[in-house]
């Protein structure tokens, strides 16, 4: 009788919960086989006040005979699987269930990732004398996986250039996947600035329908060292034999000591002072250096001619007596090449005079021994310039024969 009674109790209990069994958030399906209770037999039941469970040895298998299973259950990595055996013992027996591994004693298991498989789990019910064992089959189905990520760890580059973080993704359900960048970075390209060097941290985030995966990715932007500046330098116009100092204005936007240098004829300081016959134009080059890099900037400087005022070599004084020629011996030159003139102004208007015999006796002078003096000045022109010199002229007396007078 007590067995008969047993039997029918475990029938509609294991009857009732083939339903759909909810525990908190988690849903698990049990679902009954054929001849579910054929082979279940059931020795001594106890009262359910007294019932307590035991953990038992492990009977799990990704490879297990279903044939031996009388009940079946349902569910997915991550879900909270309960074993919903129930006896009563007529007897009023104190009764203890044992369940194999992965169940704990109170006939749960907390799936994880990766337990999909089948396993068989033996569930045993004792009053201490009589005992009763079955398997019921733990059908642990495949949880939607996150995406997987693999992105690099560290990105290096210089200030200016283009950070892109391009990352492995894989989705095995092939569900679509969303990508998202937080911290220094917000999208997976960014072009970098000077002044951005350090190091900064970016956290990649892949998401689907059932999770999210993250890395984070190690940004080390390096400092690009950045060529002096040079202002524009206009173009200089300058004379032969003027000065022209260059003051070229140079900046370093890093902060770091310049050397400037300057292509020839200047000098180290930038100065140059162009001689008579430096006509011309010149490439000048200013070059800028932070000792790392270099930067040149060229103008044009434009030497014009300075005209140059002939030369008059020293012409001595003249000392010459009466009836003479006079001949003024002239020397000059242009040292530019220029074409010049000769000009006479004073007691002479030529570079020669034929004396009289009465060029002497200025001012009255009748007397034997008589001398004049008189002065020339000659002049030299290029048509610009021009050069003179006084010369001075002495005629002197002389004595004359006597001369007949006929008639």
């Amino acid at each position: 009788m007590k067995k008969t009674i047993l039997f029918l109790a475990v029938l509609a209990l294991l009857i009732v919960t083939a339903c759909q069994y909810n525990y908190g958030n988690t849903t698990t399906n049990y679902t009954d086989f054929n001849d579910l209770l054929a082979n279940y037999t059931v020795t001594q039941n106890d009262s359910e006040s007294n019932v307590t469970s035991v953990a038992n040895e492990t009977n799990n298998s990704t490879q297990v005979d279903e044939s031996k299973a009388s009940f079946k259950i349902t569910g997915t990595e991550g879900e909270l699987i309960r074993i919903p055996v129930k006896a009563v013992d007529p007897d009023g027996d104190f009764l203890e269930y044992k369940f194999s591994e992965p169940f704990n004693v109170e006939g749960l298991w907390l799936t994880k990732i990766g337990d999909e498989g089948k396993y068989l789990v033996k569930v045993s019910v004792s009053d201490g004398f009589l005992s009763t064992s079955e398997y019921v089959l733990i059908d642990v189905l495949r949880a939607n996986r996150p995406p997987q990520l693999e992105c690099p760890k560290t990105i290096t580059v210089q200030e200016t250039e283009t950070v892109t973080i391009s990352c492995n993704v894989l989705d095995e359900e092939g569900d679509p996947v969303v990508i998202g960048y937080d911290g220094w970075m917000r999208t997976s390209s960014y072009k970098t600035d000077y002044g951005d060097a350090g190091e900064y941290s970016v956290i990649v985030r892949a998401r689907d329908q059932s999770g999210e995966t993250k890395e984070t990715v190690k940004i080390i932007v390096e400092k690009k060292n950045r060529a002096p500046v040079i202002e524009k330098l206009n173009d200089l116009t300058v004379q032969e034999t003027e000065s022209v100092q260059i003051q070229p204005k140079v900046s370093d936007l890093d902060g770091d000591s310049v050397t400037v240098t300057y292509s020839a004829p200047f000098d180290n300081k930038g100065k140059w002072t162009p001689d008579f016959g430096d006509k011309g134009t010149y490439a000048v080059t200013v070059t800028a250096t932070d000792g790392k890099d270099t930067t040149t900037s060229t103008f044009n400087l434009t030497v014009l001619r300075k005209n140059r005022a002939p030369v008059l070599k020293p012409i001595e004084d003249v000392v010459v007596k009466e009836g003479e020629m006079i001949r003024l011996p002239v020397q000059a030159y242009d040292p530019d090449g220029d074409e010049i003139t000769t000009s006479y102004s004073g007691w002479m208007d030529s570079s020669e005079y034929q004396t009289t015999y009465d060029d002497a006796e200025p001012n009255g002078c009748n007397t034997k021994g008589c001398v004049a003096t008189y002065y020339t000045t000659v002049t030299v022109s290029d048509g610009v310039l021009s050069a003179s010199q006084q010369v001075k002229i002495t005629v002197q007396d002389r004595n004359r024969p006597p001369e007949f007078l006929w008639g």
